[in-house]
């Protein structure tokens, strides 16, 4: 089985703003321009998520489970 590595981590850049006298701070504000940095990201979390679905040990069985049920649905 191949070793999962940790998710990548998203930068920190702390935008505030004052609305009303109450002051709001967002940290990835970047994230809504989107751009290279953010998919180069996004890239790196579905990875990250693919790799753990695929090591869990019981997957192809729920993966059927999970298709039968939902053709019970059509």
């Amino acid at each position: 089985m191949s070793k999962v590595t940790g998710p990548p981590i998203a930068r920190v850049d702390v935008v505030r703003d004052t609305l009303h006298g109450i002051t709001i701070e967002d940290a990835y504000r970047w994230m809504e321009v989107g751009g290279e940095e953010f998919r180069h990201w996004l890239d790196g979390q579905a990875r990250h998520a693919r790799q753990e679905l695929d090591a869990l040990p019981h997957r192809p069985g729920l993966l059927a489970r999970i298709r039968e049920l939902g053709g019970a649905l059509t």
